[in-house]
Order: structure tokens, then sequence, then C-alpha cells
């Protein structure tokens, strides 16, 4: 007897995957170097520079003084020549030293980057928990006192200013009553203890800004997940599943949800550069020693090595999170794979 036929669609469509990624990759290396260019142009355009912010908080500092800091710093050369200096050692992975403490630009981001990974990640997880059932009832109850209610507080959400909300956490929840820290990742003297009693000082110390990111971004996905359910429950492959006699439970969690999720994994994918830019504000607040309040420091103090790091680095996670969103879609629509 012959053996059956193997369809080699997967295995194509897996290479035409790759392929597709690959051309990214390679589309995103003139992107990156343009970024780059305007980012290093626009920083050294701003007013004040490392040098002129030193002078002006030491009274008694000399002209000469100034003139060998900005040859430390390389300052004394034409921008053009900055920049290739700069290029060339970020081609080595080299991000150069911090003009505050003179330290690896690279290892301040490694150091600050787990703490941010879990604030993002951490907030995303729990507010997908909270907007999927919340939109997927609102979509399929219309009428209902709850979506009424859903519907005034996701606009209630929308509305409210996250650091105004950071602050009155930090105002009733910290300095009144004591629940939660003011700021901070671990409290005085844990630094030294074992990880079990880390951690429920840490997950204590992440509860505020936590609930700060969760109670912006989990409004913003269920109204994603409530549209993209109106518009799916509509569709001509609905009716046919109930035309077929499956029951509304089967027709909502299996045939209507996961083409509702569309734009949320897009919305997922996008959610990267967040990592950096929506941290600055919270971190800052609740003093997260996190990517943002590094970016935050290194702006106030003119620390030009970290901000371009932090700079490239959000670019690159930009053109990635742009790129796993399009896979992401893909991977789930098929409409997209016949295309």
């Amino acid at each position: 007897m012959a053996a059956p036929k193997t369809s080699a669609l997967p295995s194509f469509w897996g290479l035409m995957l790759l392929r597709y990624a690959l051309r990214r990759m390679i589309l995103a290396v003139p992107l990156l170097l343009g970024i780059s260019v305007l980012t290093f142009a626009l920083l050294h355009l701003t007013p004040g520079n490392p040098v002129q912010q030193q002078m002006a908080m030491n009274p008694h500092f000399s002209a000469a003084s100034a003139e060998a800091l900005r040859r430390l710093y390389g300052m004394d050369q034409p921008l053009p020549l900055q920049y290739w200096h700069w290029l060339a050692r970020l081609a080595r992975l080299d991000f150069g030293l911090s003009l505050r403490d003179q330290q690896p630009v690279l290892g301040k981001i490694l150091a600050a980057l787990p703490a941010t990974l879990f604030l993002n990640i951490a907030s995303l997880a729990i507010a997908l928990g909270i907007a999927i059932p919340f939109g997927v009832h609102s979509a399929t109850h219309p009428k209902s006192r709850f979506t009424r209610f859903f519907t005034g507080f996701t606009f209630f959400s929308f509305s409210f200013p996250g650091f105004w909300l950071a602050l009155l956490l930090q105002l009733c929840l910290a300095a009144w009553l004591g629940i939660l820290p003011i700021s901070g990742i671990l409290s005085a003297g844990m630094d030294s203890a074992p990880w079990w009693q880390k951690l429920p000082d840490f997950l204590w110390h992440a509860a505020g800004p936590l609930i700060v990111s969760v109670f912006g971004s989990w409004a913003v996905m269920s109204r994603y997940v409530r549209n993209s359910m109106f518009e799916a429950l509509g569709q001509d492959y609905i009716r046919t599943a109930r035309a077929k006699g499956l029951g509304e439970r089967a027709v909502f969690w299996r045939h209507a949800l996961p083409n509702a999720l569309l734009p949320v994994v897009t919305l997922l994918g996008l959610s990267l550069p967040g990592l950096i830019g929506g941290s600055v504000i919270i971190e800052t607040i609740f003093a997260w020693p996190g990517m943002g309040l590094l970016a935050w420091e290194a702006s106030t103090g003119y620390d030009y090595p970290v901000i371009l790091g932090v700079s490239f680095l959000g670019a690159c996670l930009t053109i990635l999170g742009n790129l796993a969103a399009d896979l992401g879609l893909a991977m789930l629509d098929p409409r997209i794979k016949v295309q």
C-alpha cells in the first residue's frame, strides 16, 4: 500500500515566513541608521550640554577646565565625526561610558531592563486577563446593566491621567494608610536577604506601579476586544456555525474570539516600544529602577551616551514589535496566509 501523501504547505508557509522576516530585518538596517542620525542630530541641537551643566553647577569652573572636559567627551570634534565614532563603537555593541559615573552604558541598560520587563509583562498579562472576559461579555450582552457600567468605567479609565493616579496612590495608600510603599523596588536592608524574603517585598513594592499600568491599559484592550467581537459575531462563518447546531458557548469561544483577538495581537506587538517610553512617568514617580527612570535621569543630566543607547534600543524594539505583530497576524489569520 502506498504511503499517504503529506502536504508541503506547512513547510512552504514556514519558509515564506522566514524569508519575509529576513527581508524585513535587512530593510531595518537603513531605517535604524536614519533613526540614529536624526536622534544624534536632535540631541546635539537641543539647548545645553554636559559641560554647560557642570559650569552652571560649579561657579569655580574655569574656561580651561571646560575646554579640557569638551576634549574628554569628544565634543570638540565636528558632529559628523562624533557620530562616526559613536556608530563605530555601536557596531561592536559598545554604547560608550556614561558621563555621570563613567560606567558602561550597556551595563546600565542591562541592569535596568529586568525591572522594566517585569513591570510591563506583568501589567500586560493582568490587563489581558481582565480585558478579554469583560470585552466578550459586553459584546455578547450589549444591553445589560453590566455593559452600561462597563462602558462608562472604560471611558473613565481612558480620561484618568496615569501620573495623577500614581500620586493619589502614593498619597492615600502609602502616606495616609501605609498599605503600600511610597517608592523603590525593595525595602531598606533587603538587598542581602534570601530570595524567599525578597520576593514578597518585591511584589509589595510592585503593586503600586502595576495598578497604575493596568488601570490605563485594560480599558484600551477591552474596547478592542469588544469592538472586534461585535464585528466577528456578524460574520457569515458565525451564522454557518450556528446553522450547524453548535452551542453559543462554542460559537463564542472557539470561532468568534480567536478572530476578535487579532487586533489585540497587533496591539501587543506594538506595545514593545512602550517598555521604555510608556514607563518613564510611572517609574519616575515610584522610583522604580527601570529603563524609564534611567532615560529620565539621563535626559535631565545631559548624559548623551545613555540617551543615545536608550533611544537606539527603543528604535530596535519598535521595529521588532511591528515585525512580531505582522508575523502574529499572518500565523493566526488564514486570509493573510492566502495572500
